[in-house]
């Protein structure tokens, strides 16, 4: 670590790790590099490079880190990835809003995509131009996609045989959850719907138009993000 005392600034490097301290959890931050600046109008450390996120209920996965601490809020660029349980969320910039030193909202945009694993083929998949999550208890509790969105989903029948895929337009959309997984989804605005059968998709029809499967850079724990 190095201050530099004139510009109250410090530099922390080599397997530099960030704890943001809650009441029930501690969200886990590692990078190459943290820089935080700490006078008397700003308050704020920047991550660079390979910047590893975990917590219990949400693992994340960026190129650099901005965190206002009077503002509470973090942000993350370049195209950034969320993971809650079954889900994996991507965008070009993500921030997280944190209320009462837990998670409260996170605005991901531009082009949000969610990912939940059927199988090692199949997909479910949400998208839109922009994407609010919101949490209760730490967990997502609602997720909202405002503007194109589009939805890709599995058909199954009673005895979980492959019927076919659904794809869904609807201006937007949202999606309700439950243990971190999603229960309903309602959509507003509804534009289209239509079942492709199994045996007729198309590879190219299985995907939404920024599908990124990431889930091998998943943390998998507290000590994965520590850098080696």
């Amino acid at each position: 670590a190095e201050y530099y005392e004139k510009d109250n600034k410090m530099e922390v490097q080599k397997k530099a790790l960030l704890n943001i301290i809650s009441d029930d959890d501690t969200l886990f931050i590692n990078a190459q590099r943290f820089v935080n600046i700490n006078n008397k109008k700003d308050d704020y450390i920047l991550a660079y490079d390979k910047v590893k996120i975990y917590k219990q209920n949400v693992q994340g996965i960026c190129d650099s880190l901005y965190y206002n601490i009077k503002d509470s809020i973090i942000q993350l660029f370049n195209k950034p990835t969320l993971w809650s349980n079954d889900i994996q969320i991507n965008a070009d910039s993500i921030d997280i809003i944190i209320s009462n030193k837990k998670i409260n909202k996170m605005h991901l945009y531009p082009n949000p995509i969610i990912i939940s694993a059927v199988d090692s083929i199949d997909f479910n998949q949400i998208s839109g131009k922009t994407m609010y999550a919101y949490f209760e208890n730490d967990q997502i509790k609602n997720i909202d996609l405002f503007n194109n969105g589009e939805s890709l989903f599995l058909v199954e029948d009673d005895d979980k045989e492959k019927i076919g895929i659904n794809q869904a337009i609807s201006q937007n959309i949202r999606i309700n959850l439950k243990n971190n997984e999603i229960n309903n989804i309602i959509y507003k605005d509804f534009t289209s719907s239509n079942t492709i059968p199994y045996d007729e998709i198309k590879e190219n029809e299985r995907y939404l138009k920024n599908f990124i499967l990431r889930s091998d850079e998943r943390p998998k724990d507290k000590k994965d993000i520590i850098e080696k």
